[in-house]
C-alpha cells in the first residue's frame, strides 16, 4: 500500500524473474519469511502475475513476471500457463456510481 507503480522500457525489457540478487538479501529475507523484497516494486500485471506464482496457480516457467501485461490476463488473450484443473473465469464489468 501506498507504493507508486513504477514502468518503462527498461523496466519491461530487463529480466527480473529473480527476487534475490544476493545471497545476503537470501538470508535476510529468509530471516523475515518474505516471498518477497520489501523494496520491490511492481507494475500491475506484474504484481498479478507474481501473486500467481507464489500462490502456485502458474506452471513452472522461465517467464519473469514482468514479462506479462494487462492484456495477457484479459479472457480473450489469456496467456497465463495455468496448472492442470485450474480456470480463470471471465472478467466482470463493475460499474459504479458516485452518489452526492
Amino acid at each position: 500500500m501506498g507504493r507508486h507503480y513504477k514502468f518503462s522500457l527498461t523496466y519491461l525489457t530487463t529480466n527480473r524473474s529473480t527476487i534475490i540478487n544476493t545471497l545476503a538479501e537470501s538470508q535476510k529475507m529468509k530471516e523475515k519469511n518474505l516471498l518477497v523484497s520489501t523494496d520491490r516494486q511492481f507494475f500491475c500485471s506484474e504484481l498479478v502475475a507474481k501473486v500467481y506464482k507464489i500462490c502456485g496457480l502458474t506452471k513452472p516457467s522461465d517467464i519473469s513476471c514482468s514479462s506479462y501485461l494487462p492484456s495477457n490476463f484479459a479472457s480473450k488473450h489469456f496467456t497465463i500457463p495455468l496448472m492442470g484443473g485450474i480456470k480463470i473465469s471471465p472478467e466482470k464489468a463493475i460499474v459504479s456510481h458516485i452518489l452526492e
